[in-house]
């Protein structure tokens, strides 16, 4: 009831405790109105009966009496446009829950310190379902563990839906909503706290001149302690804020236990900070943290490792030069100290991953730890997330100083080297040298031919097979004419030959040099010698007997008549066969013998046919079974002709194509 009458701004008593909630002078509040399911009493639609009746219809002690969703109105749309916005969400929770919802919409209060955009809608909406009779079944798929973080998960995407669509609707398409969070958007900044009243007039409150501010605030604050019920907001320390602080005792943030009975120290958590300053601290490492642009912090730690460790390689290449080459006892010093940096670099980059590492191990196990413990996991305290952005921060800037001092000392080396033996570093490059001459595809197959030719040149004429090549081109004999063909520029080729005496006529086979035998012919050992001779003895029977049988052969073919075959001998011939085939054929199964037609018989007009024409007119004629009728009776021959397949009455005739 204390929540409903802040929320509304209006007065309320609760029935069940008889305390009156006066909240009707609350500043802020622009409208506030009751949705309930279609066909509900109307008395359902009164606040403080909607309330009264919640209450009655919880027994336990511990019973939840109302759930409440608070939206952060856009402050690009008009005030219309934000209740209609606030309405659309308050349906969605109505329709799918079947719940009333109590809707109260926000606005700034000019004077009091607030921010000129906090436009915000309080969405109070019952446990139970609201039927004609009253409160039903608890909607207990938002308490359990598996469903309920998926259920606030879809509220939070339809919310954003419903945003985005109004900003779009009033001319903002650039503005968008989104539920997610910032890590989860790759958004490398610490989120800020919620800054109550109390913390943003700390200083009114200490002030002497400020006694009606101070009485005020304590009218309000026994107005919602009440009779020890509460009020609707509630401003309660987290483990990253802080609704206390050093500047009061109204301000100063006290140990607490929990709904288990767990002790938490609220101060030491706060570290003695009202919320305020607390933000301000987070502005100011968010500033810092611009400057090292909009790339996470640990996407750059990886992108500068990546660059040292190309420069690792560097000065391997270095140290293998300085083995291999002559260089000055500088430039070796040097390549030492950059070695010995490399080394140490290399360490810290080993200690700094290896501490990452951790802290991820850690932030896993703390995830499914509070997972088995509560069903979902929280997200690092805002203390936590300062610590590990202040440790990045400083870990990137750590690693570009040594990165700039690392890639200047081994450019340092490199331009020593290349000032003082240019040839070690620089590729050798001809100087001087004439354009390399293009070699056609003329040129390629003329060297090809002459190479043959000089090979079959050293082959004995016995062995040597007729040239492939036609036309006037000869042998060459020896490789000095080669070397001068392909010495001479723009000249025609001419093959010379050396004029032969008559005693090495090619008449008579030449006598082959033992010498000129080596650069062909490979001797056979004594185990092949009888092999050999008893293979050239039959070579020589057959050259012998080969111009003999040659002409014989092909006197013979020229001779003997080309035979044809007529028509009426293949006739002939195939019913010769026939009748041989038909004296095999048991005389039970045997018929009569098909009528030769006679040239008297024949038809005058299929004389003058062909044959193929006379039996594509007989093939379309109806032909009769000319085996014997047991065999048809056998075969179903005539059962098959004189069946006929009976037609079902309801068919249709075929028609004609």
């Amino acid at each position: 009831m204390a929540a409903a009458a802040y929320r509304s701004g209006a007065r309320l008593k609760d029935e069940r405790t008889g305390a009156m909630h006066r909240y009707e002078k609350r500043k802020g509040v622009k409208s506030a109105f009751i949705l309930a399911p279609y066909g509900v009493p109307e008395k359902f639609l009164t606040r403080a009966f909607l309330w009264n009746a919640a209450e009655a219809s919880e027994t336990r002690k511990n019973s939840r009496v109302a759930r409440e969703v608070i939206l952060a109105l856009p402050h690009e749309l008009s005030d219309k446009a934000r209740a209609e916005l606030a309405r659309d969400m308050g349906l969605y929770l109505m329709e799918r829950y079947r719940v009333a919802v109590d809707v109260a919409i926000h606005g700034p209060v000019a004077g009091d310190g607030h921010d000129p955009r906090n436009h915000h809608a309080h969405l109070l909406f019952t446990t139970r379902e609201l039927t004609n009779e009253g409160f039903g079944a608890k909607t207990r798929i938002l308490d359990d563990k598996a469903t309920g973080p998926q259920e606030i998960e879809i509220i939070r995407e339809v919310w954003e839906t419903l945003a985005n669509d109004a900003l779009e609707r009033a001319g903002f398409p650039d503005a968008k909503i989104d539920r997610r969070t910032l890590e989860a958007q790759g958004v490398d900044r610490i989120p800020q706290t919620h800054e109550g009243k109390a913390s943003k007039n700390a200083a009114a409150t200490q002030s002497l001149l400020a006694k009606d501010f101070r009485q005020a605030d304590k009218d309000e604050d026994d107005d919602e302690s009440g009779d020890g019920e509460g009020s609707g907001e509630k401003s309660s320390s987290s483990g990253g804020s802080s609704s206390g602080g050093s500047q009061g005792a109204n301000l100063q943030s006290k140990p607490r236990e929990d709904s288990t009975g767990r002790k938490i120290d609220y101060p030491a958590l706060d570290k003695q900070q009202t919320r305020s300053t607390f933000n301000d601290e987070i502005k100011a490492l968010n500033q810092q943290r611009a400057a090292f642009g909009d790339k996470p912090l640990l996407e750059q730690i990886d992108q500068l490792d990546r660059l040292m460790e190309r420069l690792d390689r560097r000065v391997e290449k270095l140290q293998a030069l300085e083995t291999k080459t002559s260089l000055k006892a500088a430039i070796r010093q040097s390549i030492t100290s950059v070695a010995r940096l490399a080394a140490g670099l290399l360490v810290n980059r080993k200690a700094t991953r290896a501490a990452l590492k951790l802290t991820a191990e850690e932030k896993q196990t703390r995830k499914e730890r509070q997972t088995i413990r509560y069903g979902r996991s929280y997200r690092t305290g805002l203390h936590q997330q300062i610590k590990e952005m202040k440790q990045n921060m400083a870990l990137v800037t750590t690693k570009k100083e040594d990165f700039r001092r690392y890639k200047s000392f081994v450019d340092q080396i490199d331009k020593e080297i290349k000032k003082h033996s240019p040839s070690i570093t620089t590729r050798f490059k001809e100087q001087n040298l004439p354009p390399a001459r293009r070699v056609t595809d003329k040129e390629v197959n003329l060297k090809l031919h002459l190479k043959a030719e000089m090979i079959r040149a050293h082959i004995p004429e016995q062995y040597r097979a007729p040239s492939p090549f036609k036309g006037d081109r000869k042998t060459l004999t020896s490789t000095t004419t080669v070397n001068q063909i392909l010495q001479t520029k723009n000249e025609p080729i001419r093959i010379e030959k050396p004029d032969l005496p008559k005693a090495q006529a090619p008449a008579k086979t030449p006598a082959t040099d033992p010498a000129d035998r080596k650069s062909w012919f490979i001797p056979a050992s004594d185990k092949m010698r009888p092999l050999q001779r008893s293979i050239e003895a039959k070579l020589r029977e057959l050259q012998q007997d080969a111009p003999k049988q040659r002409p014989s052969r092909l006197l013979k073919e020229q001779e003997a008549p080309q035979r044809t075959a007529i028509y009426s001998q293949v006739r002939e011939k195939v019913r010769a066969e026939a009748e041989i085939k038909r004296a095999k054929v048991p005389p039970e199964y045997r018929a009569e013998p098909y009528e030769r037609p006679t040239e008297a018989t024949e038809e005058p007009q299929t004389k003058g046919q062909s044959t193929f024409d006379r039996a594509a007119k007989a093939e379309s004629k109806p032909l009769k079974p000319k085996m014997s009728d047991q065999f048809n009776m056998k075969s179903g021959v005539q059962d098959s002709s004189q069946t006929r397949p009976e037609r079902n009455p309801d068919e249709k005739p075929e028609a004609d194509i």
